[in-house]
C-alpha cells in the first residue's frame, strides 16, 4: 500500500472532481466519447508533483509541449 500525504489526498480528490464534472458535462451535451485523466497522485509522484498547484503546472507545461508539437507538424504540411 501506498502512503499518501495530505497534499496528495487532495490532489486525488482534485483530479476525481475534475473527471466527475468532464464527465457530467460531455453525458450532458450528449457526446459519445470523451477521456479522463486516468493518472493518479501517486502516479504523479514520479512526475515530481506531489500538490494541486504543480498538478496544474504540470499540466500546462504539457499542454504548451503538445501545441508546440502540433505546431511543427503543421509546418511540415501534414
Amino acid at each position: 500500500m501506498i502512503n499518501l500525504t495530505p497534499d496528495q489526498i487532495a490532489l486525488d480528490q482534485f483530479i476525481a472532481a475534475e473527471n466527475a464534472a468532464l464527465d457530467a458535462k460531455c453525458r450532458a451535451e450528449g457526446m459519445t466519447f470523451w477521456c479522463l485523466f486516468a493518472l493518479t497522485a501517486a502516479d504523479l509522484a514520479k512526475y515530481n508533483v506531489f500538490t494541486i498547484s504543480q498538478f496544474k503546472e504540470w499540466r500546462r507545461e504539457i499542454q504548451e509541449q503538445d501545441d508546440a508539437k502540433e505546431a511543427r507538424k503543421a509546418g511540415y504540411g501534414y
